[in-house]
């Protein structure tokens, strides 16, 4: 069964009005893709309806990446964690980078991710 791996963008609005965007990166094991986007979705809403409710409420979330994770990885890969974002595209850019990394991303999922934000 293969595991898959996402990088996912949510959006969302802080208890103050403000808007904010994040990036995480998760995985699951499923026979589908699609399957495993189910788990990743459900957890993550599990997550903002737990603690992290109080960072804000989750309005948007989407799969902006997805990839088989290598045999080797998988097992090591810690399935937590945001990279918030707010207005600005360099920090928008920053936060994808530093999940993409965490995610152990192909080059050239690295490479299609950044050019698709502008």
């Amino acid at each position: 069964m293969p595991t898959y791996r996402f990088i996912i963008q949510g959006q969302g609005v802080k208890p103050t009005g403000e808007w904010f965007g994040f990036y995480a990166a998760r995985q699951a094991r499923a026979e589908t893709e699609q399957q495993a986007m189910s788990v990743v979705f459900a957890a993550l809403d599990a997550d903002w309806a737990g603690p992290s409710r109080y960072l804000g409420q989750l309005s948007h979330r989407d799969c902006v990446a997805v990839w088989i994770a290598p045999l080797i990885s998988w097992r090591r890969f810690v399935n937590q964690g945001h990279a918030f974002f707010g207005s600005d595209l360099d920090a928008q850019k920053a936060a994808l980078r530093i999940e993409a990394e965490a995610a152990s991303a192909p080059r050239r999922a690295r490479l299609d991710l950044l050019r698709a934000i502008v």
